[in-house]
């Protein structure tokens, strides 16, 4: 493992050990059934227009939550108060969904997941601060690797539970995992400030008025659209249509997930090479090439190879964005620039399903495939034409 390499006393590494460990147990908790959780929406009920609702409730916890998460978390100088929270509404979420008898209680259930979601915030920045600032961008890069990996091994160990033992079993053991997670997080030892921060409401609007970090989150709400409208949302819906089954169906996105890995191990090469502006212009290209040819295939290995052309991206384009965002920010102010940023991308994971599920009911499923492409191809007008810098 990465940290144990460098220069860091027991007790850290220890404390580095749980978290990465409550970390793949708070993606597990999320993911384990997300290849048929629009496939058990429909079974109890829900229409395309709704099933993509249910999917996009995961976000509103985020987008409310994570910015006060944020700025709580480095007032009060305490990531772990907030990380183990956010896992215990995991859990909750997951409980929910388990017991859920109808798409309303699904919703709800849904919902609460995403609360527990928001605090991927204090987690991630949680697991930063044992790192020093020379530490910190092959730190990200490797917690990106973890991020990836539980997810990867999350859906394809869910969509083989759906396949043999049931659609609920998935939901049950992500509710197990939740509490396992919450209990290694007990057992952290979080890293004390030295200086004591009283944020002011100027001190906070100069954080959030900065073109640098408004402008990285703007991107991020465009991969996550795709993600939550594609791979999490109706790409299932779609290999349904064509005959996959549920374990095929948790395979290709798995495959995609296990893509995104080698786009998360390449970053560093690709930034260093091209700089941030056009690192993010091959990997939005990327991603669209994978999402506007699916429409006009139906061989699954086919649709496979789109999905690991678009996992590439998602894999890059998340590294770049989190590692600038972290290597931009004085220590006292990363919960909070991280906050930010969480909050605003987590728009792409509401609008993307939600949005969706109405194009699909209107003009047919293929356009939701042609309206997330089209959408990436939108990033240069974010970034602009110049190397992005804090400076500007």
């Amino acid at each position: 493992m990465y940290f144990l390499s460098i220069n860091l006393s027991n007790k850290e590494k220890r404390s580095i050990f749980f978290v990465l460990g409550a970390i793949v147990c708070f993606w597990f908790n999320l993911y384990l059934y997300v290849p048929i959780l629009p496939l058990h929406a429909q079974n109890l009920g829900a229409d395309l227009n709704f099933v993509g609702l249910i999917v996009a409730s995961y976000a509103i916890g985020q987008i409310i939550l994570r910015i006060p998460i944020g700025i709580g978390s480095d007032v009060i100088g305490s990531r772990k108060l907030f990380a183990c929270i956010s896992t215990m509404f995991g859990t909750i979420g997951s409980l929910g969904l388990a017991i859920s008898t109808n798409e309303t209680s699904m919703l709800i259930s849904r919902t609460l997941v995403g609360i527990g979601a928001a605090g991927w915030v204090a987690i991630s920045i949680l697991y930063a601060s044992y790192f020093g600032d020379g530490d910190k961008s092959k730190a990200m890069s490797y917690l990106m690797f973890i991020h990836s990996f539980a997810v990867l091994i999350a859906t394809l160990i869910g969509g083989y539970i759906a396949e043999h033992l049931g659609n609920i079993s998935t939901f049950w053991a992500s509710t197990a995992v939740g509490i396992i997670g919450t209990t290694l997080l007990l057992f952290t030892q979080e890293k004390k400030r030295p200086e004591n921060l009283n944020f002011s409401l100027k001190e906070i609007s100069k954080i959030f008025s900065s073109k640098f970090l408004i402008k990285i989150s703007l991107i991020g709400i465009l991969p996550q659209f795709v993600t939550f409208s594609i791979l999490f949302g109706f790409l299932p819906v779609f290999l349904k249509t064509i005959g996959a089954t549920k374990s095929e169906i948790g395979l290709i996105t798995s495959i995609s997930l296990f893509s995104s890995l080698i786009g998360i191990l390449i970053t560093p090469y690709i930034t260093k090479k091209i700089g941030l502006t056009y690192s993010i212009w091959v990997t939005a290209i990327t991603i669209s090439i994978g999402a506007l040819l699916v429409p006009f295939v139906s061989n699954l290995i086919i649709i496979t190879i789109t999905q690991i052309i678009s996992g590439l991206g998602r894999g890059m384009i998340n590294t770049i964005l989190i590692s600038a965002i972290v290597n931009n920010s004085p220590k006292h102010e990363q919960a909070t620039s991280m906050g930010f940023y969480q909050a605003i991308y987590a728009l792409g994971m509401f609008l993307g399903p939600a949005l969706s599920g109405n194009v699909a009911n209107i003009f047919g499923i293929n356009f939701v495939f042609y309206l997330s492409g089209l959408l990436m191809l939108t990033t240069p007008l974010i970034t602009g034409f110049k190397e992005i810098s804090k400076d500007k």
